[in-house]
């Protein structure tokens, strides 16, 4: 007599199969963050509105290349701010995606962008910053996630 369970005699190896699932964070914001570069500063919340902290996340970029997107939507800001490059990205869902520390953009305001789709030139550092409304969320809640299922 076998000591398999299952009367159909299924092969173990299909039912203990997994499969990878991708779902959405409750906040519906599935960032593509750049799993290749290191993190040099990572999102410290602040205390009050103009207390200190890192409402984003900062990594350290390698010369040449280019800045991917890392959501897919529209460009609502590219522009110089305090000295520094930045590019908005704006999703269905409101949220705004700055991408900043730029040395160069190559999109426009208004222009749809998609998830990978090129945005400019890195500079030595980039630094990545999600917004709902006036409320900063930290970016590595915001990444697609990814779950097992036994099936």
């Amino acid at each position: 007599m076998s000591s398999n369970r299952f009367p159909l005699n299924f092969p173990l190896w299909l039912i203990s199969a997994v499969c990878l699932v991708f779902t959405q964070t409750p906040q519906a914001c599935a960032l593509s963050l750049p799993s290749h570069l290191e993190i040099i500063d990572d999102f410290r919340a602040p205390n009050c509105v103009w207390c200190e902290g890192n409402r984003g996340i900062e990594y350290r970029t390698s010369p040449g290349g280019s800045v991917a997107s890392v959501v897919d939507g529209v460009v609502s800001f590219v522009g110089v701010v305090a000295n520094t490059m930045y590019v908005v990205v704006r999703t269905k869902g409101g949220l705004l995606v700055t991408h900043g520390r730029l040395r160069s953009a190559q999109v426009a305001l208004g222009e749809s962008v998609l998830v990978g789709q090129g945005l400019g030139a890195p500079g030595a550092t980039l630094y990545i910053g999600v917004r709902r409304g006036s409320n900063y969320l930290n970016p590595s809640t915001c990444t697609r996630r990814v779950r097992a299922v036994l099936l």
